[in-house]
């Protein structure tokens, strides 16, 4: 969340239009983001206006892999304990 923070404040943006403009940016993504309000569907689009420099991308996809990897690693040893249960 601090990445995202600090790639906002540069971009006078929000931290979900970074996480958003990062996810379109990559072409190989189709991002579908909800919305409740008219103010989040104006704040949606503002994410397409987003251009991230190669290094904010490149950050927020390491910290995104790093994330991923620390909730695998915390969800092993429940995992197994069910694993075990079950044999």
């Amino acid at each position: 969340m601090e990445l995202l923070r600090s790639v906002a404040g540069a971009h006078g943006a929000t931290p979900a239009q970074i996480a958003l403009a990062w996810l379109i940016h990559d072409p190989q993504v189709i991002a579908i983001p909800g919305a409740k309000s008219v103010e989040q569907v104006e704040e949606n689009a503002g994410a397409a206006d987003i251009a991230l420099s190669d290094t904010e991308w490149a950050q927020l996809r390491d910290a995104a892999r790093a994330f991923q990897h620390a909730q695998f690693v915390s969800a092993v040893p429940g995992m197994i304990a069910r694993y075990l249960r079950r044999s």
